[in-house]
């Protein structure tokens, strides 16, 4: 009804759109969602997984006692070198059956790691093997956009902020390119060994702490290890 407008804008609204004033928009609606439609030669991969109570492990942390490690993790490699787009997603809130609240009270993020010389699960960091860290979010979906390498085999490691959060999430890789996305296992690719020991006045083996040795102190005066 406004030809003047419509000419400004670019013609008329096409079936399924329409005009409105900006006040009469924010009066209405509380959130805007703006979505990247991939062409149809765009390789697209999705990973459906699950923080449990083996796997919730929480964010990356230097902490000994963290368990990041204990999160699905996933391989990824591409056939030349690009720029991917990777997400992780937890399931919408609107599905949840909590009707009071469409908010989501879990922040979730995602890691990508260099593999190193093999592919398996990320259970020590070097400094170097960090490629990229998403933020973390309270929201449906997170996501990180970044070049890779070809030939360079990659870990990506989905996780909630805090441990112990219990659900299913969706892990997607996009690329103009080939790739690889393929689930890690969560067992048998490293070779684990337990060791119990005590330290006892009784033995000899409560020695505490490791002195630094003096500057200048003669060799016989250095600890023996």
């Amino acid at each position: 009804n406004s030809p003047a407008v419509a000419a400004e804008l670019g013609g008329k609204p096409k079936d399924g759109s329409w005009w409105m004033l900006f006040d009469d928009f924010v009066a209405g609606f509380t959130k805007v969602y703006i979505c990247r439609i991939p062409s149809p030669s765009t390789f697209i991969s999705t990973a459906a997984g699950e923080w449990n109570r083996q796997t919730a492990g929480g964010g990356f942390s230097f902490w000994s006692s963290s368990r990041w490690r204990m999160n699905p993790q996933f391989r990824l490699k591409v056939s030349s070198s690009c720029v991917v787009l990777i997400s992780v997603a937890q399931p919408d809130s609107e599905l949840d059956g909590n009707f009071d609240s469409d908010s989501y009270p879990h922040a979730i993020g995602v890691y990508l790691f260099a593999a190193g010389d093999e592919p398996r699960r990320k259970l020590h960091l070097n400094n170097t093997d960090l490629t990229v860290g998403s933020r973390f979010a309270m929201s449906r979906q997170v996501f990180v956009e970044l070049e890779l390498e070809a030939g360079t085999e990659y870990v990506l490691l989905p996780c909630t902020r805090e441990p112990g959060i219990f659900s299913p999430f969706l892990l997607s890789v996009t690329s103009p390119v080939p790739h690889t996305l393929e689930p890690l296992p969560l067992s048998g690719d490293w070779c684990e060994r337990t060791l119990s020991a005590a330290w006892t006045t009784a033995a000899g083996t409560a020695g505490g702490l490791l002195e630094p040795v003096p500057t200048g102190s003669a060799p016989n005066d250095a600890p023996a290890v």
